[in-house]
């Protein structure tokens, strides 16, 4: 009797051992598979966060980050920052993202047809005057970009608003795109399985290139860092009623902001004078070369 409860006991003993064995290896295992979880999820994470351009060690060794304010400090560049990352991943490819207490200008439509030589005028950062490519004469223009808008190729659009840039007051600003629909339209032709492609293919093709309007009629270019805003695409709006010239690119919109100043020159002190320099640059923390690593 006393041997075959000896011989339980010791098969007990041993289920325990087992059983507590396996519990073990078992909690091993969902912790681990937990923690590889956790830094897949904190790798998605890092990859899509941006910060100012400049905070990264590769930014700084590559210089990806143009020669500027990194936008520590300006309320308009930290709320800016801040909804991007509250808003990932839903960033669209094309448009600018508008946080809240930023709007957009109350915009007046204008007829492009009835506008050709505003358009023609505002259409020339697309050529270059050299042996090469030269612009085209105004009937030459007119007759081609015509035939375009007939056959459906291009959806030109031009508005204008009044703003106020500076303490000089209210300006007219002129916006022109040649064709308001060829972001859309290279997203739609792309993959959506592709997103890295999706965004190099659709960068700086969405906006618009902005002038000053005169009393007189007539365009005036907004200078600035690298051009200013009347040779590239950009998308303008307000912040605390100031304007703003938004500027996407890369595989997420947008990379940099630039803020209205008065030019400051002797030589021409016309309140509509303007300029648009780099006030902030955006870029994702973790390195585009890294990525899938």
């Amino acid at each position: 009797m006393k041997n075959s409860i000896f011989r339980w006991r010791i098969l007990i003993n041993f289920a325990v051992i087992v059983l507590a064995t396996f519990s073990f290896f078992a909690s091993v295992k969902a912790d681990a598979s937990q923690e590889k979880h956790t830094i897949k999820r904190d790798s998605q994470v890092k990859t899509n966060q941006y910060d100012f351009c400049g905070t990264q060690e590769w930014q700084r060794r590559t210089m990806v980050c143009r020669r500027g304010q990194n936008g520590k400090g300006y309320t308009v560049c930290e709320k800016y920052l801040k909804y991007l990352n509250q808003s990932l991943p839903k960033l669209a490819a094309c448009g600018i993202p508008i946080p809240p207490k930023f709007k957009k200008p109350d915009w007046e439509e204008l007829d492009v047809k009835s506008n050709l030589q505003l358009a023609y005028e505002a259409n020339g950062a697309d050529f270059i005057d050299s042996s090469l490519v030269q612009k085209p004469d105004f009937e030459t223009w007119k007759k081609e970009i015509l035939e375009e808008i007939a056959a459906g190729k291009i959806v030109p659009r031009m508005r204008k608003a009044r703003i106020t840039p500076t303490s000089k007051g209210e300006v007219t600003i002129l916006g022109y795109t040649r064709d308001s629909e060829g972001c859309e339209k290279a997203n739609r032709s792309v993959s959506d399985n592709d997103d890295q492609m999706k965004y190099e293919l659709v960068a700086n093709t969405s906006g618009y290139v902005y002038y000053i309007l005169t009393e007189q009629g007539s365009l005036l270019s907004i200078e600035g860092n690298y051009g200013g805003v009347s040779t590239g695409l950009y998308e303008l709006l307000l912040y605390a009623g100031k304007p703003y010239f938004v500027r996407g690119g890369g595989r997420l919109p947008p990379r940099e902001i630039y803020a209205v100043d008065q030019s400051a020159s002797i030589y021409d002190p016309d309140p509509e004078n303007l300029r648009a320099d780099l006030l902030c640059q955006f870029e994702t923390v973790q390195s585009p070369l890294s990525k899938g690593r």
